[in-house]
């Protein structure tokens, strides 16, 4: 799954879609999860990054991971999930 974005105005609504993208990423990764009832340490193993604590405020609404967190997440979802109907918190 990867963000397409186009460059133009970045005070205009295209930034807004690629907010709304980024948070549909997001929200794909904590269901799948979640679906998996992963832990944290479960997770972070499973997407090969450094720590546990990479991810621990996964559950917040203000996380705000960086892009290699985002990637390295990505990579565990299958591109068929369908994150409808998946639980939307992570087990601790």
């Amino acid at each position: 799954m990867q963000i397409k974005v186009k460059r133009r105005d970045y005070a205009s609504a295209d930034m807004l879609d690629v907010e709304i993208s980024v948070d549909l990423i997001l929200n794909r990764i904590k269901r799948y999860v979640a679906a998996q009832k992963w832990s944290r340490v479960r997770t972070a193993f499973e997407a090969r990054l450094p720590h546990h604590t990479t991810i621990r405020h996964i559950d917040d609404p203000d996380w705000n991971p960086t892009a290699s967190t985002i990637r390295a997440l990505e990579k565990i979802v299958p591109p068929d999930f369908d994150p409808i109907g998946a639980p939307d918190r992570l087990q601790d």
